[in-house]
């Protein structure tokens, strides 16, 4: 049986409306989310602001919340007028 890792729900205190998320990801799923998090903090050169890392964690959790597949996040990414 595949071990399953369930995200704690957090709250998004940079918006005025508060939410909560919950998650559930296998170990490979959140091993790729990790990894496209560093990928794509480097690339936007925001590895060390941790603001803009959390912000774009928070984006990638929310779009894996909403259904999209790790392998999917990327593009979601590149076409949103949001920067991280």
């Amino acid at each position: 049986m595949e071990e399953l890792i369930t995200l704690s729900p957090y709250s998004n205190k940079g918006n005025a409306e508060m939410r909560t998320l919950w998650g559930i990801a296998d170990p490979e799923q959140l091993a790729a989310l990790g990894k496209l998090l560093e990928a794509y903090a480097k690339e936007m050169g925001i590895s060390g602001d941790e603001e803009a890392r959390e912000r774009l964690a928070e984006q990638i959790l929310v779009l894996f919340n909403d259904g999209v597949a790790p392998e999917e996040i990327r593009r979601h990414l590149d076409s949103s007028p949001a920067s991280p």
